[in-house]
C-alpha cells in the first residue's frame, strides 16, 4: 500500500504544479491590453466649456465657448420645471445619454456657438447645459448655466385715458388686471400685449 499512496501523492503534486502554471498563464494573459479598448494616448484633451446668457425683452440666447478649438459637444436648454421633471442636474447624464443614443442630441463642433430659446415663456427660469462627447458618449463633466429668464421691463399701452395702478397680477406673471380712472376694468396679457 505504501507505493500506491506515494504514487498518488506524487501525481497530486504534479496536478497542483500544473494548475499553478495554468493559473499564472491565465493571469498574465488577462493583464495584456485589450485591443478593442481605445488607446488613452489618442483620447482628445478635455475642454473647459463655459455658458453665458444674454437676455432682452423678448429673446434669450445662451453662448457656449470652450478653451479647445477642436471638440465635439452636445448642448441643450430647458426650463426649471423640465429640469426638475427629469430628476435635476444629477439626472442630466442619463438624459443626455438617451439623446445621444436616439440621435436627438444637438451636436456642435465649433469653439463657440449660440443657442436661442424658442417659444419663450416670460418669467420662467431657463438652464442651458453642455458636455464634451467622444465617440458618441459623454466625455468629461456636464456644465450647467446659471438660471436665466426674460421679463418685460415695462409695458406700454397708449390709451385715451389714464390707467390707475393694477390691483392684481396673475401667479405666472402674464396677466395684469385693474380699473382705470373711468372705472372700467381691464386685463392686459403681457406676453401678447392684448388688452
Amino acid at each position: 500500500m505504501q507505493p500506491s499512496n506515494h504514487m498518488n501523492l506524487k501525481n497530486m503534486k504534479k496536478f497542483l504544479a500544473f494548475g499553478l502554471i495554468a493559473l499564472t498563464a491565465l493571469l498574465l494573459n488577462s493583464c495584456q491590453e485589450d485591443p478593442n479598448r481605445p488607446d488613452e494616448g489618442n483620447l482628445p484633451e478635455k475642454a473647459n466649456i463655459r455658458i453665458t446668457s444674454e437676455t432682452t425683452d423678448s429673446t434669450l440666447c445662451f453662448l457656449f465657448t470652450s478653451d479647445k478649438a477642436d471638440i465635439t459637444y452636445a448642448i441643450g436648454a430647458m426650463t426649471e420645471s423640465e429640469l426638475a421633471e427629469i430628476g435635476g442636474e444629477e439626472a442630466l447624464a442619463g438624459y443626455i445619454t438617451d439623446q445621444l443614443n436616439t440621435g436627438t442630441a444637438v451636436i456642435k463642433t465649433q469653439p463657440s456657438e449660440s443657442y436661442k430659446v424658442e417659444d419663450l415663456k416670460l418669467s420662467v427660469n431657463y438652464y442651458a447645459w453642455a458636455v464634451q462627447i467622444n465617440e458618441g458618449a459623454i466625455y468629461g463633466d456636464i456644465v450647467v448655466s446659471e438660471a436665466a429668464s426674460v421679463a418685460r421691463q415695462y409695458f406700454e399701452h397708449l390709451a385715451n385715458y389714464y390707467y390707475m395702478a393694477p390691483f392684481a397680477i396673475s401667479g405666472n406673471g402674464r396677466y395684469v388686471c385693474g380699473t382705470d380712472d373711468q372705472k372700467t376694468s381691464y386685463i392686459i396679457d403681457l406676453e401678447t400685449g392684448e388688452v
